[in-house]
C-alpha cells in the first residue's frame, strides 16, 4: 500500500493534514526542549526531554499528559523495517510512515486516532507553556 497521505500532507505542507500537524509540532517541542536544556540530546523522547529539563518541576498535570501523548502515540501504525508496527512513543519520527486505514492499510490508524494524538500534543504544549518551556 502506498502512503499517499503522507506523502501528500508533507510535500503539500498541509496544516489541515491531522498527521502533517502533529508532526510538526512534535519537532517543534522537541527543538524547545532541547534548547530549553542547553545541551544536545539524542533523542526524540519527548517525555525523557522535558524530565531532563524541569526535574522535580514537573507538574502531575504535565506528567499525566506526556503519558496521555506516550498512549495516543502508541495507539498508531506505521511501517517498520517494511512491516506493520506501533508507532514508538520515543521515536516519534515512526509518524512519517503511519499507515492509514484510509489509504487501504489492512489494521491501519483511523483518522480519529491521529485526531486524538493531535490533540493531547497541542495540551502537552499548553502544560509545557505553563511550565516555562518556551515554544
Amino acid at each position: 500500500m502506498p502512503h499517499t497521505t503522507n506523502r501528500r500532507a508533507f510535500r503539500d505542507a498541509d496544516v489541515s493534514e491531522p498527521l502533517f500537524r502533529l508532526y510538526t509540532l512534535l519537532v517543534a517541542t522537541e527543538l524547545a526542549l532541547k534548547d530549553a536544556l542547553g545541551t544536545y540530546a539524542m533523542t526524540h523522547d519527548l517525555e525523557s526531554l522535558a524530565k531532563q529539563h524541569l526535574g522535580a518541576g514537573l507538574s502531575s498535570a504535565l506528567e499525566a499528559q506526556l503519558t496521555a501523548l506516550q498512549t495516543s502515540l502508541g495507539a498508531l501504525v506505521c511501517t517498520h523495517r517494511g512491516v506493520q508496527s506501533p508507532v514508538d512513543p520515543t521515536k516519534y519520527p515512526g509518524l512519517r510512515y503511519l499507515q492509514l486505514h484510509a489509504d487501504g492499510f489492512a489494521g491501519g490508524s483511523q483518522t480519529a486516532d491521529v485526531v486524538q494524538a493531535l490533540n493531547d500534543a497541542m495540551v502537552l504544549i499548553e502544560e509545557l507553556r505553563l511550565a516555562g518551556v518556551i515554544l
